[in-house]
């Protein structure tokens, strides 16, 4: 295993693992006073708290991939692919563990005055893991194009299709910050609902054209990546 592919497993696991613990550190402490106060809402300040711990889980599945099937890559260009898998999870990882942490917070701020808000706060708060989602599908992608997943062996890939992935885990990578804005806003809009629970349908528009970018650069990520048959 080449040092790209090390570095690789780093990014997957170590920036995801960041994003979900800023993301529970944010929502524990705000469940943690709120436990305190209402120990019956343990249960709901428990499911906001370990929403946040899903990007790194993403992150461990890609660097367990990596490891599992990488221990042979010695090509250069296959592992700038790799290392593109892992940055594409990694950092997209980050931004949802923020986003999450944000919105958690402030749902637990709402569900603690009313219970009725939390189906509604939970979608707020679910929203920014759509983007470790997005950077997860184009992590596999590459993984796949570079044989690590299929049993068929490492391919030997050319430059072209080394570069086009590193391309495509940028484009997933900087239109995946719109997670950490995904939170902000929701965060906003759960407040929103305390002064008026039916301004969640207005809201929910705002909230979902800051996601929209990401699926933009989703599919354009996906695009190239089968523009060089890795898909």
């Amino acid at each position: 295993m080449d040092i790209f592919t090390l570095v690789s497993v780093l990014s997957a696991i170590g920036f995801s693992g960041v994003g979900s613990m800023l993301g529970i550190a944010m929502t524990a402490s705000v469940s943690s006073r709120m436990v305190s106060e209402k120990p019956e809402k343990f249960g709901l300040a428990l499911v906001f708290t370990v929403l946040a711990e899903t990007p790194v889980i993403y992150g461990l599945l890609v660097s367990l991939f990596i490891i599992m099937n990488g221990s042979s890559v010695n090509d250069f260009n296959t592992s700038i692919s790799i290392l593109s898998a892992g940055l594409s999870v990694g950092l997209t990882g980050l931004f949802s563990g923020l986003g999450i942490g944000i919105a958690g917070s402030a749902a637990l701020g709402a569900v603690s005055e009313r219970d009725e808000l939390f189906g509604k706060s939970l979608i707020f708060t679910v929203l920014p893991e759509s983007i470790v989602i997005y950077g997860l599908l184009v992590s596999i992608v590459i993984v796949r194009g570079a044989g690590l997943l299929g049993g068929g062996g490492i391919h030997q890939l050319d430059s072209v299709s080394a570069y086009t992935s590193l391309a495509s885990s940028a484009i997933i990578c900087v239109t995946g910050g719109s997670g950490y804005y995904l939170g902000k806003t929701g965060a906003k809009a759960i407040s929103s609902l305390l002064k008026d629970e039916d301004s969640f349908g207005k809201s929910i528009v705002f909230v979902v054209l800051i996601e929209s970018i990401a699926i933009y650069g989703l599919l354009v990520a996906i695009l190239l990546l089968r523009g060089v048959g890795m898909l």
